[in-house]
């Protein structure tokens, strides 16, 4: 249940996260000759990034793993 919860919130963030993605390279573009303005979009694509990497964290997180028992010997030493 938690792990179906995380991954919803995580769809929903990820949508919006593109799309400012987007936009934050676009103005890069824009401002290549502007170093001030230039920082501060490569600043917002940073931290979007960042945000991109979490919520992959938690998408992985959120992953049912699937177990595969298998029976193991076990030696005692000594």
């Amino acid at each position: 249940l938690l792990g179906e919860m995380a991954a919803g919130i995580a769809h929903e963030v990820r949508n919006p996260l593109g799309s400012i993605l987007l936009y934050a390279k676009m103005l890069q573009h824009d401002l290549a000759e502007q170093a001030g303005p230039r920082s501060l979009a490569d600043k917002i694509t940073s931290a979007v990034q960042r945000l991109e990497a979490v919520v992959g964290d938690v998408l992985t997180f959120s992953r049912q793993s699937a177990l595969r028992l298998r029976r193991q010997l076990l030696h005692r030493r000594g």
